[in-house]
């Protein structure tokens, strides 16, 4: 590479003069919307509740032991790599890359191994317990020899004060990001499907299809190698595993540094600023598939620069390919890895154009075990997507007809309407946004879906003054952030789903804060400081989620338990059904099998399950359509093995917007003679019920049904609503629909009788009130009627 790390495209001391004025304004623009509490160095080690040695010791023993089990899987993934290496006689030229490219190789080794295994039928604890023994053994052999024979000197590589800083910085967030790894796993998304999905695929020993639950038809490369965690031992090897990646991620940073730019420095200054980013801070916190796709993505475009760099034509094909490799990986992984596919493609059309289609025949490759899958289980290969286009198979037998029903938001055709961004103006001022408010004020408030932190546009903009090295490289990073941010605005306007090109933008960073002070070693330290000040923003601004979302370390060490936090509802963590999960999985037989309602969060339920999820169908709605009388329900639960039903209310109504309470007047004829004579209450925590289908009750007594009480619970909160808004005609509107479904719901004419009184249509009124109380004759409904009577008397307005 041409060495032009002293040369700047204007005089030195009008960059500088520009490059500090620049960060002052990123700087001081970042925390005016920012305020930053520096007492949370100190609450972030507070211990609150009642702190046991005894408890902490154990739970020690079984942090280090899940340790344990995820190092053993790390070190088979690197046999497993090194294997691949071998035998497709990839040239790698130090250390350093076969290490990278065979860590990310084997870890897709495994995700492959996992899947195959889960669609034939072996998820069986014994034969995962024998295949980590395996692959530990194996890899922790070979990785001894290779770090043996290779003498990997990392002292020589740190040097100056900046660096070493940045190194401390880097290792100190490391530990960090382990110990939250073992923080109960709370994030929706993980518990609906990135371990639900595996848990249900444990509890039924093969990976099944989830007709009322779409999200486990997603690629989920990911949750193979989260399901291999939990077939060990449960979900914190899984969230270990999901750390290793992130750290993995800063290694492919590091060693494309090293690599191409020539030095240790930029890649461990590109190192922290990719983990200190706190939308994947919190990521590498909780399982989920971004940190993966981002990490395949990396590599995916790192390979593809090598062999567009290497003159070696046999090794330059062989890179392309295992790019290609890596590209199936990051679509496997999940669909909005989709937007990255365009970038690299485009760089195979500028600089390798004969290798398109070997490499695309590759990706497609990779992808297709899940194009398969989901063919064979719904008819549509990219389920539940396209399904507007592509109709799902009729073995489904979903019917969810009926107003507000999921099929309204679910079978859309995703690329008729993106909510991608769409002026001129908008995708130049964006970055800006998301960089300066990001994490802020609206619509910048979440930081799982928009903080980035300031650091890239207080760094990169720099990039314009100066005299790049190698013009294909940059070129490459350049057209792949460029073509992958057009790709991904058109559809997705949340930055995580930007995530995947974070490894091209942090390279960056590296090499021109590295560059920078190469040229001049006092004003670079000086601009160094500028941007550990932005680290620090980033970092401390994630430290504020931890301890106000998790405890941690009161959590860590026992002090406040795992029961407790997993309770209660919090942010992010909303109307658990664990108190119930704990009763299920400690009173009922091995063999129940539940019926959810109102609830998807399935990870710490273990006994199997039936769910549906938000956008998806539901599932007592769609078995309801499947009868015609109470007694041939209760047949068909019996056939489907169900034994159980929990309900939960709370969660149910949170998530009814999503159209998943689309009942109809027949559904709830036939589910209350069901329940009046095959449902017994064994449990109730709030909002929280339990109850066991039994063949015949004798007693008389019924409970009550939870489930219509909470389809009526979710319309009057629209029609109170309406009513204290004085729309009268929309709430005449939702009361009629609600009375057609339910038309002895004496209530509903209550409130459509104070609609019309409103409107003083005092005979619809009477009309009304007297349906109600012959239904019911409360003391509020006569007393309603009587002051009607007296307006329709006196014809004074009400």
């Amino acid at each position: 590479m041409k060495n032009t790390d002293n040369k700047f495209k204007i005089p030195e001391v009008l960059f500088f003069t520009i490059a500090f004025v620049w960060l002052f304004i990123i700087i001081i623009q970042f925390f005016k919307f920012h305020n930053i509490n520096l007492d949370i160095i100190i609450y972030i080690f507070e211990i609150s509740g009642n702190f046991s040695l005894i408890k902490f010791s154990k739970l020690l023993i079984n942090y280090i032991f899940s340790t344990i089990l995820a190092a053993g899987i790390v070190l088979g993934a690197y046999y497993i790599g090194t294997i691949i290496i071998k035998t497709i006689k990839i040239e790698t030229k130090t250390f350093l890359e076969k290490f990278n490219f065979s860590m990310g190789l084997g870890i897709g080794g495994i995700i492959t191994l996992t899947f195959f295994m889960g669609i034939t039928g072996l998820l069986y604890n014994p034969i995962f317990y024998l295949l980590w023994l395996t692959m530990a053994a194996l890899g922790g052999k070979k990785i001894y020899i290779d770090f043996k024979n290779n003498k990997v000197n990392l002292k020589n590589n740190v040097k100056g004060i900046p660096v070493k800083i940045t190194l401390v910085l880097l290792v100190l967030l490391i530990i960090f990001n382990y110990i939250m790894s073992f923080t109960p796993e709370i994030f929706y998304d993980s518990l609906v499907y990135h371990l639900g999905a595996p848990k249900l695929y444990k509890l039924n020993h093969k990976i099944i299809a989830t007709p009322f639950d779409h999200h486990a038809h997603y690629p989920l490369n990911m949750s193979m190698l989260y399901l291999f965690g939990i077939m060990l031992k449960g979900a914190v090897v899984a969230k270990l595993m999901n750390f290793c990646i992130g750290l993995l991620s800063v290694v492919n940073i590091y060693y494309f540094c090293k690599t191409h730019f020539k030095s240790a420095a930029a890649g461990l200054y590109g190192g922290l600023a990719f983990y200190s980013i706190p939308i994947l801070m919190l990521k590498f916190w909780v399982t989920n598939s971004d940190v993966g796709l981002t990490y395949f993505a990396g590599l995916s475009l790192f390979a593809l620069i090598n062999g567009i760099s290497d003159k070696s034509k046999p090794n330059k094909d062989k890179w392309i390919i295992l790019s290609g490799v890596f590209g199936g990986l990051i679509l496997g992984t999940k669909y909005t890895g989709v937007f990255f596919i365009p970038g690299l493609l485009a760089i195979l059309l500028l600089f390798a154009f004969k290798n398109i289609g070997k490499w695309s025949v590759v990706v497609l490759l990779l992808f297709s075990p899940w194009l398969v899958r989901n063919f064979i289980s719904t008819g549509n290969p990219v389920y539940p997507f396209l399904s507007g286009v592509i109709k799902p198979k009729s073995a489904f037998k979903i019917k969810a007809e009926g107003k507000g029903g999921y099929k309204k938001g679910f079978f859309n055709n995703p690329f008729s309407g993106g909510k991608g961004i769409k002026d001129a103006k908008n995708y130049i001022l964006f970055p800006w946004e998301v960089s300066i408010k990001g994490g802020g004020g609206k619509p910048y408030q979440s930081i799982g879906y928009y903080m980035i932190g300031a650091v890239f546009i207080g760094i990169i903009p720099l990039i314009l003054l100066m005299k790049l090295g190698d013009k294909k490289i940059f070129s490459a990073l350049f057209i792949f952030l460029l073509i992958s941010y057009l790709s991904w605005s058109l559809f997705a306007k949340s930055l995580r789903y930007y995530a995947p090109a974070f490894s091209a933008l942090v390279v960056l960073t590296g090499y021109i804060i590295n560059k920078i002070k190469r040229k001049n070693n006092f004003m670079g330290t000086i601009l160094w400081i500028g941007f550990v000040i932005l680290i620090m923003g980033n970092i401390l601004y994630a430290l504020q989620v931890a301890h106000y979302t998790y405890r941690p370390l009161s959590l860590i060490t026992g002090a406040i338990s795992r029961e407790e936090f997993l309770s209660k509802s919090r942010n992010g963590y909303p109307s658990p059904s664990y108190s119930a999960y704990k009763y299920i999985n400690q009173e009922t037989p091995s063999n129940a099998k539940i019926l959810l309602f109102g609830e998807a969060k399935t990870l710490y339920i273990n006994r199997n399950f039936i769910k549906g999820a938000a956008k998806s169908a539901t599932p007592i709605i769609e078995f309801l359509r499947q009868t015609k009388t109470s007694q041939e329900f209760y047949e068909f639960l019996q056939k489907k093995e169900v034994t159980h039903i929990l309900v939960n209310i709370k969660e149910a109504l949170r998530t009814a917007s999503y159209g998943t309470l689309y009942f109809k007047k027949d559904d709830f004829k036939i589910l209350n003679e069901f329940w009046e004579s095959h449902v017994k209450k064994i449990f109730q925590d709030g909002g929280l019920y339990i109850y066991k289908f039994i063949p015949k009750d004798t007693t008389g007594e019924a409970p009550e049904n939870t489930v219509q009480k909470t389809f009526e619970l979710y319309h009057l909160r629209k029609i109170k609503k309406l009513i204290k808004q004085k729309n009268f005609n929309e709430a005449e509107t939702n009361l009629n629909e609600l009375l057609e479904i339910l038309p002895g719901y004496d209530y509903g004419y209550y409130l459509k009788s104070v609609v019309y009184y409103y409107q003083q249509k005092f005979s619809l009124a009477e009309k009304s009130i007297k349906k109600a109380i012959t239904l019911n004759s409360k003391k509020d409904y006569v007393t309603l009627l009587n002051q009607i009577n007296k307006q329709q008397l006196s014809g004074r307005n009400p």
